[in-house]
């Protein structure tokens, strides 16, 4: 039995690192679907904040036309939801792509895992797309 050959590791910084340089459809074979979202995109209209330029191009399209944005991300934490609101990101002004640096992601990570005090309570209405 070969050995996988996708990183055994936690670190977002060490995943980022290698996904700079690989294409995910290489690993179809090693992966697996999820069943339920990992968070859920906010409004684009709410998102635009000013122009950068980043120095890497888009992993979707390969646009280096970059806009810093700040969104609000839903997350499914333990089968509980929780929102992380002004998360700095790029989008991509091609297709709209989001993506964050690893310094943000292990912030954001670090937030969902050490629950700091809730900074406010929302109530959220939940649609069922299977049902409608």
């Amino acid at each position: 039995m070969s050995k996988s050959s996708l990183p055994q590791t936690d670190s977002v910084q060490e995943l980022a690192e290698f996904w700079q340089t690989h294409d995910s459809t290489d690993f179809d074979d090693e992966m697996e679907e999820v069943p339920e979202p990992v968070f859920i995109r906010p409004d684009p209209s709410q998102l635009l904040i000013k122009s950068v330029e980043p120095e890497y191009p888009c992993y979707v399209c390969g646009s280096t036309r970059h806009e810093k944005v700040y969104v609000d991300e839903v997350f499914n934490v333990d089968g509980k939801h929780v929102m992380v609101e002004h998360i700095p990101a790029q989008r991509c002004q091609q297709c709209g792509e989001l993506f964050f640096d690893a310094k943000t992601t292990e912030r954001v990570l670090s937030l969902l895992h050490d629950s700091p005090p809730v900074a406010r309570t929302v109530t959220l209405d939940v649609f069922d797309l299977a049902v409608a």
